[in-house]
């Protein structure tokens, strides 16, 4: 069987985890929000497609988003 090469995102978002803070959240909402140019996700749908650290994933739940999430990597998935 070939080797798959390709960067391993997962573990790269496993350690960014350890340093989340509730500050840090705080802004990916606010800016999730900006970047949609909306002031909430009320009733509406959040597809994450690579969700990596699934920061943003959370952050659209925060702002009452029906969250669905999808990732490759498996080590990224659990951090999701």
């Amino acid at each position: 069987m070939k080797e798959e090469l390709r960067f391993a995102f997962g573990k790269n978002w496993t350690h960014f985890l350890t340093h989340l803070t509730d500050d840090r959240i705080h802004e990916a909402s606010l800016s999730l929000l900006d970047f949609l140019n909306i002031d909430n996700l009320k009733n509406m749908s959040f597809l994450d497609v690579g969700s990596g650290s699934g920061l943003f994933s959370f952050a659209a739940k925060m702002n009452r988003a029906k969250v669905s999430t999808i990732d490759y990597d498996t080590d990224s998935a659990l951090c999701t």
